[in-house]
């Protein structure tokens, strides 16, 4: 038999874990890695295909041979990828980029092992990193252009019903049984030795962690890659807003420096290396400086003593200074509506191409959105494709937010014709605190994020504090411009124009007039909006607080009916609209101090 004829075919790559493996972290270096290593893999793939003369149509990496090595590390890959390839035997082409991906993934996992040498339990080790990649691989002949949207569908269905399918791979154990399982992967078990955490410990590994080759594989991320970034903790991001307000004045600096340098000079083994960095955030907060004491000072008793000598200076220095610390801060991911149906529209390669060229281009400039020239003002934890994760201070989850949302709807524009449907972006934002599992921070984000996609292009935001109580959870338009609303609210508030008195009184009227209606009480809707402007109206001056004079109140009563009238809906449902907004105002001002983001010149 001769040699099968060379044709066109589209094949289409699946590269996982994907939620599960991004989920399993401690540290926000653990995420970021996660993440990162997922786009590292993905590109793999896309720059072997591109190796092999493919047509690679999503993600966007034309010109890849002009591109240097930085340029190159810059281009964020999902783990979905694309190409038309001329080829006889599609099937080689898959097992060649499926190897470029393990050994990808090897080159990680290896350094790692080198790193901890024979400390740790060698079968397991080898076991879990082997069985970790899973890689789905389909293709379809794609004879003629005119077909590609048909054959791309058909592609997407195929993939679909393999990943229903499950690979069973034969149990493998390794030298003994009742293995503690890891803290991150209950699925797997701890590849650790009991008797070497001292030699752990340079790695960021705490005495009580049983970690996973897998999580170790993240946890040494930075040891891999000496030129690695500084990666700013939770901590850092909390903390960003007050370090600005220290920086900016230098008597509270040199406050804050005598009292880092009591800390240091007293207790020695709390000095950390800092990374272009005057203040180490860890010491303003006492739940991180009893953990920076309970890891350094193993005594018990010495413990307690130092934890509350240092606790006692704090206070004096926050008594002194008259600032607060937040410990909370802002975890946001985001995803695009619609993006289905607009890539079913689309009816040949090129178009193809053009949408994820606009796709990669949202990715990279989501990262200077997200991140700034100031220091820990935010991080990327992932951007590829519609998607973005991030971590903020309080104060710029508003503005980021409705920057993407802007960003986004403005590149589907361009790279959609005028006929097709518009994808739009939702996004879901949760307040955290810092001492929350990481885990559990981002679970609730996404749970915020499929509330925000439901009616979709909406903003939610989820919110509950660390010492328990109601859980906020708001979810509005973008239409509305809420991030807007919410920021011209925080102006009030500050000036102690509205208080929560009012913002409770507009809710209990809320409330009242829902029961009414609902016991059949008749009236128009333009009866019943003009009756609830005047009672908010009353409720505004009624409730106004002492001192602040009448030009001031009719300006938020203003604003107020503004609001009241913005957007679709009942003016039942406006009026619940305007009442979850002032509420969130209300709690993130709690949570943090938002005076830079009211002072904001910016648009959103």
């Amino acid at each position: 038999m001769g040699a099968r004829p060379s044709r066109k075919t589209l094949m289409l790559f699946s590269i996982g874990p994907v939620q599960e493996f991004i989920a399993q972290a401690r540290k926000t270096r653990d995420l970021w890695f996660g993440s990162h290593l997922l786009s590292e893999l993905g590109k793999a793939a896309a720059f072997k295909l591109s190796k092999l003369e493919a047509h690679v149509i999503f993600p966007y990496v034309e010109n890849l041979e002009k591109l240097d090595a930085k340029e190159k590390e810059k281009i964020n890959s999902p783990n979905r990828v694309m190409a038309l390839v001329d080829t006889s035997e599609p099937k080689a082409v898959a097992l060649e980029v499926k190897a470029a991906v393990i050994e990808k993934w090897m080159s990680y996992a290896n350094g790692a092992r080198r790193l901890l040498g024979r400390d740790i339990n060698p079968a397991l080790w080898k076991r879990q990193v082997k069985d970790l990649i899973e890689f789905h691989a389909v293709w379809m002949d794609c004879k003629e252009e005119a077909h590609y949207a048909e054959v791309r569908q058909k592609a997407e269905e195929l993939l679909a019903a393999r990943k229903t399918l499950r690979d069973f791979k034969p149990n493998q154990p390794s030298h003994m049984y009742g293995e503690v399982k890891s803290s991150l992967d209950p699925g797997r078990e701890c590849v650790l030795e009991k008797h070497q955490y001292k030699r752990y410990a340079p790695y960021g590994i705490k005495k009580d962690e049983s970690l996973d080759a897998i999580s170790l594989v993240k946890r040494l991320s930075f040891h891999l890659s000496p030129n690695t970034r500084h990666f700013p903790s939770v901590c850092d991001v909390a903390f960003s807003q007050l370090r600005r307000k220290i920086e900016k004045d230098n008597l509270l600096t040199d406050l804050a420096k005598n009292y880092q340098e009591w800390v240091w000079n007293k207790y020695p083994k709390l000095k950390k290396r800092l990374f272009s960095d005057l203040f180490d955030s860890r010491l303003f907060y006492v739940t991180h400086i009893k953990e920076m004491v309970e890891g350094a000072y193993p005594n018990k008793n010495e413990q307690e003593q130092i934890i509350k000598l240092i606790a006692q200076k704090l206070e004096s220095f926050y008594k002194e200074t008259k600032l607060n610390s937040t410990p909370y801060y802002a975890f946001l991911v985001c995803d695009g509506d619609q993006m289905g149906k607009a890539l079913r529209n689309l009816k040949n390669i090129e178009d193809h191409q053009a949408f994820s060229k606009k796709l990669s281009e949202f990715a990279a400039k989501a990262r200077k959105i997200v991140t700034t020239d100031k220091r820990d003002e935010g991080e990327l934890v992932y951007a590829g494709g519609d998607d973005v994760m991030a971590y903020l201070p309080l104060h710029r989850c508003l503005d980021v937010a409705a920057k993407l949302q802007q960003l986004f709807g403005e590149l589907m524009n361009e790279a959609l014709p005028k006929e097709a449907v518009r994808p739009t972006l939702s996004v879901g934002i949760v307040i955290a605190h810092m001492m929350e599992p990481m885990s559990e921070v981002r679970k609730l984000a996404m749970a915020a994020e499929k509330q925000a996609k439901r009616k979709r292009n909406e903003l939610a935001i989820f919110f509950q504090k660390r010492s328990g109580g109601d859980r906020m959870r708001f979810s509005v338009s973008f239409d509305t411009e809420p991030t807007r609303n919410i920021k011209k609210i925080l102006k009030f508030y500050y000036r102690n124009v509205m208080s929560v008195g009012i913002a409770h009184a507009i809710q209990s009227l809320h409330t009242e007039y829902s029961g009414l209606l609902q016991n059949q009480l008749v009236m128009s809707e333009e009866r019943l909006e003009k009756l609830l402007e005047q009672e908010v109206s009353r409720l505004v001056w009624k409730k106004r607080s002492s001192g602040i004079d009448d030009e001031t109140v009719k300006s938020f009563e203003t604003c107020i009916l503004g609001l009241m009238r913005k957007g679709k809906g009942s003016p039942l449902e406006r009026l619940d609209r305007l009442v979850q907004q002032m509420m969130v105002a209300i709690q993130l001002e709690k949570a943090g101090d938002f005076t830079d983001a009211t002072d904001s010149n910016s648009s959103t």
